[in-house]
Protein backbone atom coordinates (compact mmCIF):
# COMPACT_ATOMS: atom_id res chain seq x y z
CA UNK A 1 0.00 0.00 0.00
CA UNK A 2 2.85 1.98 -0.66
CA UNK A 3 2.16 5.84 -1.42
CA UNK A 4 -1.73 5.07 -1.56
CA UNK A 5 -2.52 8.84 -0.72
CA UNK A 6 -0.17 9.89 -3.52
CA UNK A 7 -1.43 7.34 -6.15
CA UNK A 8 -4.92 8.97 -4.97
CA UNK A 9 -3.89 12.30 -5.77
CA UNK A 10 -2.38 11.42 -8.59
CA UNK A 11 -5.70 9.33 -9.85
CA UNK A 12 -7.58 12.58 -8.95
CA UNK A 13 -5.50 14.64 -11.32
CA UNK A 14 -5.21 12.69 -13.67
CA UNK A 15 -9.12 11.91 -14.24
CA UNK A 16 -9.64 15.13 -14.77
CA UNK A 17 -7.10 15.66 -17.41
CA UNK A 18 -9.39 12.11 -19.17
CA UNK A 19 -12.25 13.77 -18.67
CA UNK A 20 -11.39 16.66 -20.05
CA UNK A 21 -10.06 14.70 -22.83
CA UNK A 22 -13.20 12.84 -23.52
CA UNK A 23 -14.87 16.15 -24.03
CA UNK A 24 -12.59 17.37 -27.20
CA UNK A 25 -12.05 13.49 -28.70
CA UNK A 26 -9.45 15.55 -31.01
CA UNK A 27 -7.18 15.51 -28.23
CA UNK A 28 -7.86 12.62 -26.28
CA UNK A 29 -5.64 8.99 -26.93
CA UNK A 30 -7.82 6.80 -28.99
CA UNK A 31 -8.39 4.17 -25.69
CA UNK A 32 -9.82 7.28 -24.48
CA UNK A 33 -11.82 8.52 -26.99
CA UNK A 34 -13.47 5.13 -27.98
CA UNK A 35 -14.20 4.41 -24.24
CA UNK A 36 -15.11 7.96 -22.45
CA UNK A 37 -18.29 8.18 -23.95
CA UNK A 38 -21.66 6.16 -22.64
CA UNK A 39 -22.28 5.34 -26.30
CA UNK A 40 -20.97 2.50 -27.41
CA UNK A 41 -18.29 2.56 -30.09
CA UNK A 42 -15.86 0.17 -31.98
CA UNK A 43 -13.37 -2.32 -30.16
CA UNK A 44 -10.76 0.16 -29.12
CA UNK A 45 -6.73 -0.75 -29.29
CA UNK A 46 -6.29 -2.83 -26.18
CA UNK A 47 -3.03 -2.70 -24.25
CA UNK A 48 -3.06 -6.26 -22.40
CA UNK A 49 -4.32 -9.37 -23.90
CA UNK A 50 -6.20 -12.09 -21.77
CA UNK A 51 -9.12 -11.99 -23.14
CA UNK A 52 -12.05 -14.64 -21.96
CA UNK A 53 -14.23 -15.40 -25.06
CA UNK A 54 -17.37 -17.37 -26.03
CA UNK A 55 -18.99 -17.42 -29.27
CA UNK A 56 -23.14 -17.72 -28.39
CA UNK A 57 -25.95 -18.25 -30.73
CA UNK A 58 -29.48 -17.26 -31.43
CA UNK A 59 -32.42 -19.50 -31.04
CA UNK A 60 -32.38 -19.66 -34.82
CA UNK A 61 -28.65 -19.82 -34.87
CA UNK A 62 -26.93 -16.92 -35.61
CA UNK A 63 -23.69 -16.66 -33.94
CA UNK A 64 -22.07 -13.58 -31.67
CA UNK A 65 -18.69 -13.56 -30.10
CA UNK A 66 -18.72 -11.64 -26.41
CA UNK A 67 -15.36 -11.22 -25.14
CA UNK A 68 -14.08 -9.64 -21.68
CA UNK A 69 -11.73 -7.90 -21.24
CA UNK A 70 -8.89 -5.30 -19.33
CA UNK A 71 -8.23 -2.74 -21.24
CA UNK A 72 -5.32 -0.26 -20.28
CA UNK A 73 -4.85 3.23 -21.44
CA UNK A 74 -0.89 3.60 -21.60
CA UNK A 75 -1.18 6.89 -23.12
CA UNK A 76 0.29 9.05 -20.57
CA UNK A 77 2.13 6.27 -18.94
CA UNK A 78 -0.11 5.30 -16.25
CA UNK A 79 -1.62 2.66 -14.88
CA UNK A 80 -5.36 3.28 -15.71
CA UNK A 81 -7.58 0.22 -16.96
CA UNK A 82 -11.10 -0.32 -16.74
CA UNK A 83 -13.33 -3.63 -17.72
CA UNK A 84 -14.49 -3.84 -21.38
CA UNK A 85 -16.73 -6.36 -22.84
CA UNK A 86 -16.57 -6.59 -26.80
CA UNK A 87 -19.70 -7.39 -28.99
CA UNK A 88 -19.22 -9.06 -32.95
CA UNK A 89 -21.54 -10.79 -35.57
CA UNK A 90 -20.54 -12.06 -38.48
CA UNK A 91 -24.01 -11.82 -40.55
CA UNK A 92 -27.05 -9.10 -40.07
CA UNK A 93 -26.40 -5.73 -38.22
CA UNK A 94 -26.49 -4.84 -34.16
CA UNK A 95 -29.29 -2.97 -32.87
CA UNK A 96 -28.03 -3.15 -29.43
CA UNK A 97 -25.76 -4.87 -26.76
CA UNK A 98 -26.67 -5.42 -22.84
CA UNK A 99 -25.08 -6.43 -19.63
CA UNK A 100 -26.41 -6.28 -16.24
CA UNK A 101 -22.83 -5.59 -14.28
CA UNK A 102 -19.59 -4.44 -15.69
CA UNK A 103 -16.67 -3.66 -13.14
CA UNK A 104 -12.93 -4.06 -12.38
CA UNK A 105 -11.66 -6.43 -9.67
CA UNK A 106 -8.77 -4.96 -8.24
CA UNK A 107 -6.56 -6.41 -5.26
CA UNK A 108 -3.80 -5.00 -2.94
CA UNK A 109 -4.01 -5.74 0.07
CA UNK A 110 -7.84 -5.35 -0.14
CA UNK A 111 -10.00 -6.27 -3.05
CA UNK A 112 -12.29 -3.74 -4.33
CA UNK A 113 -14.78 -3.70 -7.06
CA UNK A 114 -14.17 -0.13 -9.34
CA UNK A 115 -16.37 1.79 -11.41
CA UNK A 116 -19.44 -0.42 -11.13
CA UNK A 117 -22.30 -0.07 -13.80
CA UNK A 118 -25.64 -1.70 -13.61
CA UNK A 119 -28.02 -2.71 -16.02
CA UNK A 120 -26.40 -1.39 -19.55
CA UNK A 121 -27.71 -1.13 -22.36
CA UNK A 122 -26.41 0.74 -25.32
CA UNK A 123 -27.97 1.47 -29.64
CA UNK A 124 -25.01 -0.32 -31.91
CA UNK A 125 -25.16 0.23 -35.45
CA UNK A 126 -22.98 -2.24 -37.83
CA UNK A 127 -20.76 -5.92 -36.63
CA UNK A 128 -18.89 -4.70 -33.51
CA UNK A 129 -19.29 -2.52 -30.33
CA UNK A 130 -18.30 -2.64 -26.70
CA UNK A 131 -19.08 -1.24 -23.41
CA UNK A 132 -16.66 -0.48 -20.71
CA UNK A 133 -16.50 0.95 -16.95
CA UNK A 134 -14.79 4.47 -16.52
CA UNK A 135 -11.12 3.73 -15.91
CA UNK A 136 -9.79 3.76 -12.68
CA UNK A 137 -6.13 4.07 -11.27
CA UNK A 138 -4.74 0.94 -10.27
CA UNK A 139 -1.07 1.19 -9.90
CA UNK A 140 0.62 -2.04 -8.42
CA UNK A 141 -2.49 -4.20 -8.15
CA UNK A 142 -3.95 -7.14 -9.70
CA UNK A 143 -7.07 -6.60 -11.96
CA UNK A 144 -9.39 -8.45 -13.70
CA UNK A 145 -12.60 -7.35 -15.82
CA UNK A 146 -15.83 -8.50 -14.39
CA UNK A 147 -19.23 -9.05 -16.77
CA UNK A 148 -22.63 -10.12 -15.92
CA UNK A 149 -24.54 -11.42 -18.52
CA UNK A 150 -24.27 -10.24 -21.69
CA UNK A 151 -26.59 -9.80 -24.36
CA UNK A 152 -26.34 -8.98 -28.19
CA UNK A 153 -29.49 -7.72 -30.09
CA UNK A 154 -29.73 -8.10 -34.32
CA UNK A 155 -31.72 -5.54 -36.16
CA UNK A 156 -34.04 -8.18 -36.81
CA UNK A 157 -35.31 -9.25 -33.28
CA UNK A 158 -32.42 -12.23 -32.84
CA UNK A 159 -30.67 -12.09 -29.31
CA UNK A 160 -28.01 -14.18 -27.80
CA UNK A 161 -26.90 -13.90 -24.24
CA UNK A 162 -23.38 -15.19 -22.15
CA UNK A 163 -25.73 -15.82 -18.87
CA UNK A 164 -23.18 -15.71 -15.71
CA UNK A 165 -20.62 -13.79 -14.37
CA UNK A 166 -17.42 -14.02 -16.74
CA UNK A 167 -13.76 -12.96 -15.82
CA UNK A 168 -11.07 -12.19 -17.99
CA UNK A 169 -7.60 -13.78 -17.23
CA UNK A 170 -5.88 -11.38 -13.73
CA UNK A 171 -3.18 -9.22 -15.12
CA UNK A 172 -0.52 -6.91 -12.74
CA UNK A 173 -0.61 -3.22 -13.42
CA UNK A 174 3.24 -2.99 -12.24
Amino acid sequence: MRGRAQCFAAAIALGSLLSMASVTAASASPVTAATAASTVKAKPDLHYAGENCKTVHSKKNWSARICVITNADDALGDQWDQALVTYSIKAGSLARVTLKKIYLHACEGYCDNQNPRSNVSAGAKGRSASISNNFAFDPDDTVQAVAVDPCVHWSNGQSACWPGTHKDTTISTY
